[in-house]
């Protein structure tokens, strides 16, 4: 036996949600690899009386199944706060996926709109209250936040320094031998070479 455990959610939150499990409607099991079962298993408890969740910004509802046992043992109430801190969280989460999904996809050359528009088609999130700006907008406050800028497919480091690095002579072997090398390919280039062939 299954109860359904109710949590009103954001429009774009219920697409992300459905994209990911396939329904709106999740089993929610013990697995330690799902952050958002694990998640909203800490969150659910036993009523103590009955609450009204509140449903004014929260247009949509995801429903979670738990077995009889989970319902016996922890219970099955969200409370307002729970569900608030729920739909942080999921957002969390797409946040940190569209970021990566953005680094990988301006590595490989794809233009910032096509690689918005491609995670924002992989989670249907055309009709929600995400929009291809608030995404845009989102990544640039990133992007500064962090002093990362993407250029093809030159991904930086996150917090990497802007400024020009101060020339200094390197003590590691290998620097070493590079430069020593490349020095010798610009002698070598400068040099005019004539062979006889007799």
């Amino acid at each position: 036996m299954q109860l359904a455990v109710h949590i009103p959610v954001k429009p774009h939150i219920h697409s992300y949600l459905k994209s990911k499990y396939g329904s709106d409607r999740i089993l929610l099991r013990g697995s330690k690899q799902d952050p958002i079962a694990q998640y909203v298993a800490s969150k659910i408890s036993k009523p103590a009386k009955v609450q009204k969740v509140s449903e004014n910004k929260h247009t949509c509802k995801i429903t979670f199944l738990v077995s009889k046992d989970f319902f016996e043992k922890v219970g099955c109430l969200v409370d307002n706060e729970a569900a608030i801190h729920f739909n942080f969280f999921v957002d969390h989460l797409i946040k940190q996926e569209f970021y990566t999904h953005m680094y990988l996809r301006l590595a490989y050359g794809v233009c910032r709109k096509d690689a918005i528009i491609e995670f924002m088609e992989r989670y249907d999130l055309h009709t929600d209250g995400l929009t291809y700006e608030a995404l845009k907008k989102a990544f640039y406050r990133f992007e500064k936040k962090n002093n990362v800028k993407i250029f093809g497919n030159i991904v930086p480091s996150v917090g990497e320094n802007k400024q020009e690095p101060t020339r200094t002579k390197s003590t590691n072997p290998n620097t070493i031998r590079w430069h020593k090398w490349k020095a010798k390919q610009r002698r070598l280039s400068k040099m005019k070479i004539t062979l006889n062939l007799n």
